[in-house]
């Protein structure tokens, strides 16, 4: 998740100003459209000056290039795995624990194309089911609402496979209860 950028410094703005043609150069050489991909690949140039300047001893032993490089090429990937991820998304946002079944009953379209005061209220409804479970199973489920594989969950909360899907387990578990579909052990 890219870090919200605070204002910057005078030193700050005057050593991205000075430097500011390597954003040029590094849309050029990785064939980045300037119109499409300036505004991402900025941040992470500025990301990148701010870590720069706040690392004494990487200025000695770290070209500036190598580090804006990297930080810009952070960022543009990280735009695209976004855009990967939103493509997982189905049209309307549907809630499943497995696949169909005819006997059993789901949450199957918590979105339909219907009033806006409905969608509000599921929202609401949504966003305050979640807030029942414990946070790191708050933070899955939004992940997994926003489109993201397993990994990139893992990734995003710094967390192991093992403890991922021990978490999955127990909101699996949750919601089933919460649905009727199976009772407390």
């Amino acid at each position: 998740m890219m870090a919200r950028l605070e204002p910057l410094s005078a030193q700050e703005r005057d050593f991205a100003a000075e430097h500011h043609n390597i954003v040029y150069k590094f849309l050029h050489v990785n064939k980045f459209s300037i119109e499409d991909f300036y505004d991402i690949a900025v941040l992470g140039y500025l990301q990148g000056v701010r870590a720069y300047l706040s690392r004494e001893k990487s200025k000695a032993n770290i070209p500036f290039t190598v580090v804006a490089w990297g930080y810009m090429r952070a960022a543009v990937q990280q735009y695209f795995n976004k855009q990967d991820a939103a493509k997982r998304i189905p049209p309307e946002l549907i809630l499943s624990l497995d696949i169909m079944d005819e006997d059993k009953v789901f949450f199957d379209h918590i979105y339909e194309d219907q009033y806006m005061e409905n969608v509000a209220i599921e929202q609401q409804v949504l966003e305050t089911t979640v807030k029942a479970f414990p946070q790191m199973q708050q933070a899955i489920i939004w992940c997994k609402l926003d489109g993201m594989s397993n990994r990139e969950i893992c990734k995003e909360l710094g967390i192991l496979d093992g403890k991922f899907y021990r978490e999955m387990n127990k909101i699996k578990a949750t919601t089933e209860r919460l649905i009727g579909r199976r009772k407390d052990k």
